[in-house]
């Protein structure tokens, strides 16, 4: 699944550090990783907050930024 890709996407970038030998390894193109990480912390914002268990817009705006610095860590340690 897509989901799937994501995933093994972000993995690859955070154990090699570097979204170019993430896409060497996957055989994709740089463009390709680039993507997939995008796609993936869309789709971990969207699941942050239970919609089930509406908070306040400033708990979700806290848990949003906390999904975009766990990102942002990684595709920093990336450029490293």
């Amino acid at each position: 699944s897509n989901l799937d890709a994501q995933i093994k996407t972000f993995s690859g970038v955070a154990r090699l550090g570097s979204f170019r030998r993430a896409a060497d390894e996957l055989c994709v193109t740089q463009a390709a990783v680039t993507s997939r990480i995008k796609g993936l912390e869309e789709y971990a914002a969207r699941h942050a907050i239970d919609p089930a268990r509406p908070t306040h817009p400033d708990v979700q705006l806290i848990a949003l930024e906390g999904v975009r610095h766990l990102f942002a860590k990684v595709i920093k340690r990336s450029e490293t």
